[in-house]
């Protein structure tokens, strides 16, 4: 109703924000590209181009996600506050892409960069494990999985990796090095929700 005000701007940058907010992620791409069309010189862009991409991600639309975030990240008003978060969108969606050496790289930058974030490094260094399997690095794979068990005991890190190291060597018919990882699992997170699925995949093993 207001093209001309001061605030239309806003406007739209924050209709697209709750758009997402409410899963409606095909109406919020719309509104941030609208703004990026209508208002070019908007100090709302650089934050456009994050969520812009974030929305990408979340559509699993991965190519346009990580050349919204890239765009985002070459801005030169960057906002900081958004830096870490891109990097850990750019570096899921470069992994779904099948581009392992880019999305390995980015995750061991995430690692050092998130240290006060534990869930996201916990999540960053079971990705690097999956690089490393996928970039053919198996027993660097393992070896990592092996150490993320130690360095995270008790969290969600630790049961993903135990889950893998099962899965891994289940698959490579290596039935008593798939057994143990699946113990130690139901000895340490009885409770966990991933449960059933670790006493399946025992059972295969026996």
């Amino acid at each position: 109703e207001y093209p001309d005000s001061l605030y239309a701007d806003y406007a739209q940058f924050q209709q697209g924000i709750t758009f997402l907010k409410l899963g409606r992620v095909e109406s919020a791409k719309i509104s941030f590209q609208s703004l990026k069309a209508n208002f070019p010189q908007s100090k709302y862009i650089a934050e456009s181009n994050y969520y812009l991409g974030f929305a990408y991600f979340q559509n699993e639309e991965w190519n346009k996600a990580i050349s919204q975030i890239k765009t985002f990240l070459e801005s030169a008003d960057v906002k900081t506050i958004f830096t870490n978060q891109a990097n850990y969108i750019l570096a899921l969606s470069y992994f779904h892409t099948r581009d392992f050496q880019s999305a390995l790289k980015l995750f061991q930058t995430i690692t050092k960069n998130v240290s006060n974030q534990p869930s996201i490094v916990q999540t960053a260094e079971i990705f690097i494990g999956k690089c490393l399997f996928e970039l053919g690095q198996t027993a660097e794979a393992i070896k990592h999985f092996q150490q993320i068990t130690q360095l995270y005991p008790l969290t969600e890190g630790h049961q993903d990796a135990l889950i893998w190291l099962g899965e891994y060597y289940l698959e490579k018919q290596d039935f008593q090095n798939a057994i143990t990882p699946y113990q130690t699992f139901i000895a340490t997170f009885p409770g966990s929700p991933k449960i059933n699925l670790v006493y399946y995949e025992m059972g295969q093993s026996f």
